[in-house]
């Protein structure tokens, strides 16, 4: 509130739909508080994780993005959830979480006092800094209190906003770096425990390798089935413009083969791709349950 009533510049880099910025910080803190008492089912959690963050991307100029919005929306969504969930697994360590933070905002503010960037995250680092900071001191092993969920969800997800902050600051080599230990170290970490598990291997080897062909071939179609949508929506435009519009008597033939070509690729490749995965998905499921009911036969002779 002091920074709102005593800097003007606090109210003009406030984020389109600020309040959305608050109610999701707020709703994840419960959720999580919530969570940590008694464990919420976590495709349900993800659920909602989704879905606040999804409404995040309003705070966001998507529009400077030079990719569809449909693209930079899901892309977005799922690199800011994949921030939040990392930073909840960081914390199982004792001050590692607090330690990361703070490089975090210490990077903000020697970007702001070097650059003059004006970004709103340089605010928010100023108010969360010494809490976390006072926090340390505990959290430091051996700790004393810990985050849990409802910090450590709720600090990700400011991670996140402040990464994406400094990438539309059009900072991107900060953005990368102040995030990259974080990302690799978590990343690298789940890759080496999947490689470790014997299930992936197993489900790769009995359930999905002899059908990586078919795999990849309505992977293929579904390539075609993008590319004729982009096609049907670039051929409409010279469809309006130069047919009705300017009158061209020889694209009159043209232009409409060219628009029903694109719809029957789209079609059948649409039909091909669902046909391709459909009896993938009931080839696999028939095996499953083969397998399943084998086991429950040879565990009742045994």
């Amino acid at each position: 509130f002091l920074f709102y009533f005593t800097n003007n510049n606090f109210k003009i880099l406030l984020p389109n739909n600020y309040i959305v910025f608050i109610i999701t910080i707020f709703v994840l803190s419960i959720i999580s508080f919530k969570d940590d008492i008694k464990t919420i089912d976590p495709i349900l959690r993800l659920i909602i994780q989704i879905i606040l963050i999804f409404m995040s991307l309003t705070l966001l100029p998507l529009h400077l993005v030079p990719l569809p919005t449909k693209v930079s929306f899901i892309f977005f969504t799922f690199f800011w959830i994949y921030i939040v969930n990392i930073s909840n697994f960081i914390d199982g360590s004792d001050g590692f979480l607090s330690v990361n933070f703070i490089f975090i905002v210490i990077n903000v503010l020697i970007l702001k006092f070097t650059t003059n960037v004006e970004i709103f995250s340089f605010y928010i680092s100023l108010i969360i800094l010494p809490c976390i900071i006072i926090f340390l001191y505990f959290n430091k092993p051996p700790a004393k209190i810990y985050m849990g969920d409802a910090g450590s969800i709720t600090l990700g997800y400011i991670v996140g906003f402040i990464v994406i902050d400094i990438f539309f600051a059009q900072r991107y080599g900060v953005a990368i770096s102040i995030l990259a230990y974080m990302f690799c170290d978590c990343t690298f970490s789940l890759i080496k425990k999947m490689k470790k598990s014997e299930i992936y291997k197993r489900l790769y080897k009995d359930y999905s390798k002899k059908y990586i062909d078919k795999m990849l071939l309505s992977g293929l179609f579904s390539i075609f089935v993008a590319g004729s949508t982009s096609a049907i929506a670039w051929l409409l435009d010279p469809a309006i413009k130069k047919i009705f519009i300017d009158k061209d008597q020889s694209l009159i033939i043209i232009i409409p083969i060219l628009i029903i070509i694109a719809f029957s690729t789209k079609g059948i490749s649409l039909y091909l791709a669902k046909a391709t995965m459909i009896s993938v998905g009931e080839e696999i499921k028939k095996k499953l349950q083969s397998d399943m009911v084998r086991s429950l036969i040879k565990t009742d002779t045994q």
